[in-house]
């Protein structure tokens, strides 16, 4: 989570509650360097040890979704994402949404 909505509207001080453990990270715009990936890949270490996590991002966590799903472990996982518009995606994590992120994933670019 970023905290803003539309990029820029910030949503003012939203009380952070229901986890063990919060990762704050820095994500640039339109990337998703190796300290990203390895932090969503820590994440996923801790809640499968049954640690209700949340990664705060300072930028952009557009693009953590793809990780999120590629990490994540399959049957039962979701990976959660709000739209601007306010609805929300749930992604299932199975071997058709991570055929179709591991493709999306091979065709970016290195920064």
């Amino acid at each position: 989570m970023d905290l803003k909505t539309r990029r820029t509207i910030g949503m003012g001080d939203v009380e952070v509650t229901g986890f063990d453990r919060v990762i704050n990270m820095v994500n640039r715009p339109a990337t998703l360097g190796f300290d990203v990936i390895n932090t969503v890949k820590d994440a996923m270490r801790y809640a499968a040890s049954g640690v209700h996590v949340l990664i705060q991002v300072d930028g952009e966590e557009d693009l953590l979704a793809i990780p999120a799903v590629l990490l994540a472990p399959r049957g039962g996982s979701l990976v959660l994402y709000g739209l601007y518009t306010g609805y929300l995606v749930a992604i299932p994590v199975n071997d058709e949404y991570r055929l179709a992120f591991l493709k999306l994933f091979s065709m970016m670019k290195p920064g």
